[in-house]
């Protein structure tokens, strides 16, 4: 993977697991809302994703764990159809963020996966089309000069790994959207017309992989706006929508994008605790740093960074100075 900082690589995980609260009962403020916000269980099940790779070292083949837990939380009677693609997708995270470079182990994995819908085959390729438009965003494939959905949508279409016709019309609805200067309400509207009552869980995706792209896209450089624009979609919509634009949002702008009064307030579960842990030891283990170093030497140790981080400054043993007098 080749992210410029550690801060984009932790913004797309931290950015999903801030933006389920903010879809919330939208009565109560920012702050309220994160601070009676019950974590959702697949926050912990990414964790276990997480550090099953931490232990292995690598994921440079298809690991039937891997396999396994995806496959048992997917199959869950528990789950509701409609919650389940976004689901998928959130768990898929540090898979992706591991094995960008090799597309075929998360092809591999994906394809591997016993799934309870119905349309398991689409639901896979959206499952697919995910991990390819966030490893676009990850590796910094777009440079955005100024908001324009438009053309980004050309630059996701000209790769040719989005195949399936129903993201492809609903990308190219956003995109007219986009140029006709229709709201978000008008987009969801239209996007949201062919299906009954929001039911058809794989067109469900679809849509809020599309809307994503939207709120993203239309404010790429404002995490807040575009999460709260996503969070404010009146429909079933707008929690997979809020998660799937944090995640871009965070991977394009990182932690740093996040507005601090959402970090702290998130940082008090022990589940957080486990999240940060699990981000640091993914990312120490794609570096090949040795588990046993301390995390402060993940960041700045002038024995393995010839370069330090910004507004640090590396000791220099062998600098005297001199004083004038």
């Amino acid at each position: 993977m080749n992210y410029s900082t550690f801060d984009r690589f932790a913004g797309a995980w931290w950015g999903s697991a801030i933006a389920g609260a903010l879809s919330q009962d939208l009565n109560f403020g920012d702050r309220t809302k994160i601070l009676r916000y019950k974590n959702p269980d697949w926050i912990a099940t990414r964790n276990k994703i997480g550090q099953i790779i931490v232990k292995d070292g690598r994921l440079d083949r298809i690991d039937s764990q891997l396999v396994e837990l995806l496959s048992d939380d997917a199959t869950s009677v528990s789950i509701d159809p409609i919650d389940l693609p976004y689901r998928l997708m959130s768990l898929l995270l540090p898979i992706i963020l591991f094995a960008e470079d090799n597309k075929y182990i998360c092809k591999g994995i994906i394809t591997q996966c016993h799934f309870k819908s119905d349309q398991t085959s689409q639901l896979k390729e959206y499952l697919l089309i995910w991990s390819y438009i966030l490893t676009l965003v990850l590796n910094n494939k777009f440079q955005f000069k100024e908001p324009n959905v438009s053309k980004s949508i050309d630059l996701l279409l000209g790769g040719g790994e989005i195949k399936t016709t129903s993201l492809v019309e609903k990308l190219e609805m956003v995109s007219q959207a986009w140029s006709n200067g229709l709201s978000l309400r008008q987009l969801s509207d239209q996007l949201r017309q062919p299906i009954n009552k929001d039911r058809d869980e794989v067109e469900t995706a679809s849509i809020a992989i599309a809307l994503s792209w939207f709120c993203f896209a239309s404010t790429p450089r404002n995490f807040m706006l575009s999460v709260k624009r996503a969070s404010h979609i009146n429909s079933r919509l707008s929690v997979p929508t809020a998660i799937l634009t944090a995640t871009i949002s965070g991977a394009y702008n990182g932690v740093a994008g996040i507005p601090r009064s959402w970090r702290e307030t998130s940082n008090s579960d022990r589940v957080e605790e486990e999240t940060k842990n699990t981000i640091k030891q993914l990312f120490q283990t794609w570096l090949g740093i040795h588990h046993s170093l301390e995390s402060k030497d993940l960041f700045c140790n002038p024995e393995i960074h010839a370069v330090a981080m910004p507004k640090i400054i590396q000791p220099r043993q062998n600098l005297k100075i001199i004083s004038q007098k």
